[in-house]
């Protein structure tokens, strides 16, 4: 996973949040007036957006790391529904994005003194190695602009942080973004036939409280997937599954909807990915395009997973970054194997 794509009316919020809370740091703009004016026809292709939407992209990194993913922020002036109206988890649709942490109630407080509110006091986790077996971890839970779940997590000492922080700060780069996937068998062929993700915990939650801590009903069944890159122990992807007790979103799960929209990943063919949602009998939602990303211009494609979530496939070719100046709405070369 490289990037998390996030919607929103309300950057300026968004800003305070990541930025004052999560000590993230706004990349710069790059291009003129005119060459983002062009840029953003390739994002409307790419991203299914409507004729009439306008928008604006910010992206933001986590200083003293490099490598991992970054959020990017998309403000619409007139934004769609919220995914997630009133924390309902169990609606179809993005979650959360989750930070390792080192001082939680120092993070809490930083969310109180921005205008969000946080617990006084973090509280006891239980969670799961990859094992199987039990281990107790801190959380700190925040809810970010547009209804975006924020758990601040720190691990205990012989487990290490669920994502690298920094020497410096308080706050780690974001190292998992949640996905509920209701009926999640199909969702989980996807992430593993066409971007070949691991499963490397599946298990149901039986914790007496966790229902409370969740607000669903109690009895409600849940079933956590987590899924990593072959080979990698970086940054993850996880799944909640609630089974008959979930409920298909009535809003789009992609922008312009406000939330958690749209996921992307680094692919080492893009044409052979493709390939592999078509013989699924999935929708290619845009062919490649060129499009400037943080680390330079790449060839992008959109598609849909069983559930209708968006997920952006990047070439893993990147050019030199360069101006955005002739690389909207351009078909991009065959992306090749390394």
């Amino acid at each position: 996973m490289s990037v998390v794509t996030l919607s929103t009316g309300d950057l300026a919020a968004c800003r305070r949040f990541y930025c004052g809370v999560l000590q993230m740091r706004e990349l710069p703009e790059v291009g003129s007036a005119a060459e983002v004016s062009g840029l953003n026809a390739t994002q409307a292709r790419l991203w299914a957006l409507p004729p009439e939407a306008r928008w604006s992209v910010a992206y933001f990194a986590s200083p003293g790391l490099s490598g991992g993913p970054v959020l990017r922020v998309l403000e619409f002036s007139q934004p769609g529904p919220l995914i997630r109206p009133g924390f309902d988890l169990l609606l179809e649709g993005g979650l959360a994005v989750g930070f390792a942490v080192r001082d939680l109630q120092a993070v809490a407080a930083a969310a109180r003194e921005h205008g969000f509110p946080a617990p006084t006091e973090p509280f006891a986790l239980t969670l799961y190695r990859e094992d199987g077996s039990r281990y107790q971890a801190m959380e700190c839970p925040l809810v970010a602009p547009d209804q975006v779940y924020v758990p601040g997590v720190a691990r205990p000492a012989d487990l290490g942080p669920v994502g690298p922080i920094a020497p410096g700060y308080n706050v780690g780069g974001p190292s998992f973004a949640t996905l509920v996937a209701n009926h999640a068998d199909p969702v989980l062929e996807f992430f593993s036939g066409v971007l070949d993700y691991q499963v490397r915990r599946d298990l149901m939650l039986t914790e007496d409280n966790l229902q409370e801590q969740l607000r669903v009903p109690p009895h409600t069944p849940i079933r956590y997937v987590t899924m990593f890159a072959r080979g990698s122990n970086g940054s993850n992807v996880a799944f909640l599954d609630f089974g008959d007790s979930g409920r298909k979103n009535p809003a789009p799960l992609g922008p312009p909807s406000r939330g958690l929209v749209m996921w992307s990943f680094r692919v080492r063919d893009l044409d052979a990915a493709l390939a592999r949602v078509r013989a699924r009998g999935l929708e290619v939602v845009c062919e490649p395009l060129r499009l400037e990303m943080p680390s330079g211009t790449q060839a992008v494609a959109t598609v849909r997973a069983p559930n209708g979530f968006l997920v952006e496939l990047v070439g893993d070719s990147p050019q030199e970054p360069v101006g955005l100046s002739g690389t909207a709405a351009t078909r991009a070369p065959a992306a090749r194997s390394r």
